[in-house]
């Protein structure tokens, strides 16, 4: 099997929504905020995850989308400031915790992705 088959049927893949970016301002804010939402849903709320380099039982955001602490940081702080997330670190227990606003991204989220209005004739 060729690797280009094998990146075809990978099933461990990042998403990436480009409407997000009107969201949260930058590619690298779309896809750490999809990959955000990705684990909240596994841990079914509040979740904490290390932004780089991670304890033996936790892989990092950095680590899972192969980018810069430098690049995460600022993109978690970009999400953070337009409120669609929060994010806190316990120093001593060394735990980045992450919390989406659900209600601002709900919000923001109509205006980015509009209900379709069916295309035809009405009325005939």
């Amino acid at each position: 099997m060729s690797y280009v088959s094998l990146l075809a049927d990978d099933k461990n893949v990042i998403i990436y929504r480009p409407k997000m970016t009107k969201i949260t301002g930058d590619v690298v804010s779309t896809i750490l905020l999809m990959q955000i939402l990705y684990w909240r849903g596994k841990m079914e709320g509040n979740f904490h995850k290390p932004l780089s380099v991670g304890d033996s039982n936790t892989t990092s955001f950095a680590d899972e989308l192969g980018i810069t602490k430098k690049s995460l940081t600022r993109a978690a702080k970009n999400l953070q400031t337009r409120g669609l997330i929060r994010f806190w670190t316990q120093k001593l227990a060394h735990k980045t915790w992450w919390e989406v606003n659900v209600e601002k991204l709900d919000a923001a989220m109509a205006i980015a992705y509009p209900p379709e209005v069916p295309k035809g004739n009405f009325g005939k």
